[in-house]
């Protein structure tokens, strides 16, 4: 899903979910960029100590929504802006994540003026908080070493192949789906010449 939805027509992809945790509500130094200091799945403080220091392999419950079935994934209960995801998440959620957007100013305008009654409430304050200056070390309690740890090069390579990689996959799949459409269509027309000369025989 490397395409900001069209809010004309795609607004459910705003729409809030029933339970989440905004972006309004995440602290500060939460993110998978280099220096953050924050999971973004658990929520917890990183830790070069224990090896807890990329979100992707944390083996720890989900901090958003308390469960522990989506390692590795987006959690559809974090509510969050396009802009965030691409600032502060690396990557943009994948069509199979189930996730949505907490809508920007511009966005807000439009849904509100569609009519939304979800809209109604909802305000342009998670946007304050991607800027929010990150804690310092010493702030976190965390060692030096940690921040050592979280700047590693090789970390931050890998993390950029994996992103890769996994768009690649999801463009994989989008062909795929395209080309089994394709076969679907020619099948049918096939079909349709066959009956019209079995007509024109008669």
């Amino acid at each position: 899903m490397n395409i900001r939805p069209d809010p004309h027509t795609e607004p459910l992809a705003y729409k809030p979910p029933k339970k989440f945790i905004g972006q309004d509500s995440l602290p500060h130094g939460y993110g998978d960029k280099q220096g953050d200091l924050i999971c973004t799945h658990c929520m917890q403080p990183y830790n070069a100590n224990t090896g807890h220091t990329m979100s992707q392999f944390c083996t720890k419950a989900c901090g958003c929504c308390g469960t522990m079935d989506h390692q590795g994934r987006f959690c559809p209960a974090r509510y969050v802006t396009w802009k965030f995801y691409s600032k502060n998440l690396r990557r943009f959620p994948r069509s199979d994540e189930g996730v949505k957007f907490w809508p920007d100013p511009q966005t807000l305008v439009i849904l509100k003026a569609a009519g939304y009654s979800w809209a109604t409430d909802l305000t342009d304050v998670a946007d304050t908080k991607v800027a929010a200056p990150k804690r310092t070390i010493e702030d976190a309690g965390l060692p030096d070493t940690h921040d050592a740890k979280r700047q590693r090069p090789e970390d931050d390579t890998i993390m950029r192949l994996e992103t890769k990689l996994q768009e690649k996959e999801d463009e994989n799949v989008a062909l795929r789906s395209q080309l089994a459409d394709t076969q679907a269509e020619l099948a049918l027309i096939k079909n349709k010449l066959q009956a019209i000369k079995e007509l024109a025989e008669i």
